[in-house]
């Protein structure tokens, strides 16, 4: 298929990932990056821009549709296609092309919500979302056909890697976690801290925990993307996953991309993770703070079962068709019916 796929392709998220994994399963891909419209004015300047659409960020349609009168494509992706207008995907409608919506991220809470979204959902031949707390109310608001998937992780970046002795040194640990500060993920690494176990924690805002001595201790620098966030995975022995409370995620892309790279997964209990790994067969969960530090103590201190149980998520996690080209070559299907 010839497509047009429009998203933040020059960040250091996923999108771009996507993208790529489309290209390989055989077909045609053009991208159109919204990337400079996102960051137009800044956080607070340009909020005004991106919530109520004027000023410079209408740039996203007009070169959405230019691209879609050169390239002529047989399908548009729209990944977070939170500046796109009902308009603008209206005209594309009328040639006839199909309109997928992708997004790994919540999509109606207050701090991700887009009124332009909302009123593009009925137009959309196939939304494809990962939260399946969203799922009722994509339902609600008129979406013509939706799949619900899991998260997914890239062969390219998340994979185990080997380091040079440099590398261990600056990224080496017991235990690691690669995501921003909340307060209540926050109060768990202290605590793991407090209970004497070599942490490392790379991102941004923790500043904001308010403990010195985690600061000087475990915070490694702000997040790591890409190369870098496999090789801080694939130092470490456990790599925890944590599950932000801004939104009621039961999965995360970490999910996946934890065990890809090899460390035993250590995350909180849901049904959902529990039934993409097996506790205590392919990842460990912990339910509260008391919990968590026991696990991580006993799993350092019996190498043997720690380095099975890594082994056996690892191996589920890539055996079982969760890359992002797996899911992509689902999605396609679906989108031709």
């Amino acid at each position: 298929m010839k497509i047009l796929y429009v998203g933040d392709l020059e960040s250091s998220g996923s999108c771009a990932m996507r993208m790529k994994a489309l290209g390989e399963l055989g077909h045609r891909v053009t991208g159109v990056s919204t990337e400079k419209y996102l960051n137009w004015g800044g956080k607070i300047s340009g909020y005004l821009f991106r919530h109520y659409f004027f000023g410079p960020v209408l740039g996203i349609n007009r070169d959405l549709l230019e691209a879609f009168g050169k390239e002529k494509p047989d399908l548009v992706w729209v990944d977070k296609g939170r500046l796109v207008l009902p308009q603008t995907l209206q005209k594309i409608k009328d040639s006839k092309a199909k309109l997928v919506h992708y997004t790994p991220d919540a999509a109606f809470n207050k701090y991700c919500e887009s009124r332009h979204f909302n009123r593009s959902i009925p137009l959309y031949d196939l939304i494809v979302t990962t939260k399946s707390y969203d799922v009722e109310e994509y339902h609600r608001r008129g979406t013509r056909r939706l799949l619900f998937q899991p998260p997914a992780y890239d062969k390219y970046y998340h994979h185990p890697v080997k380091l040079t002795p440099e590398e261990k040194k600056t990224y080496g640990s017991d235990v690691t976690f690669v995501g921003h500060w909340e307060r209540d993920r926050g109060n768990y690494l202290i605590k793991v801290m407090q209970a004497g176990i070599r942490l490392a924690v790379w991102g941004p805002h923790f500043q904001n925990c308010g403990n010195e001595e985690f600061m000087k201790t475990c915070w490694r620098g702000k997040a790591v993307f890409h190369d870098k966030y496999a090789k801080a995975l694939s130092a470490t022995k456990i790599g925890l996953g944590f599950l932000s409370k801004q939104y009621p995620d039961k999965t995360t892309s970490r999910t996946f991309e934890i065990p890809a790279c090899g460390p035993l997964f250590v995350a909180e209990r849901t049904e959902e993770q529990k039934a993409l790994f097996r506790e205590d067969k392919e990842a460990v969960y912990f339910g509260d703070a008391e919990e968590l530090v026991s696990k991580l103590k006993y799993y350092l201190s019996h190498e043997s079962a720690r380095k099975k149980l890594a082994a056996q998520g690892h191996r589920h996690c890539i055996q079982g068709k969760n890359s992002y080209h797996d899911r992509l070559r689902e999605i396609i299907r679906e989108a031709q019916k």
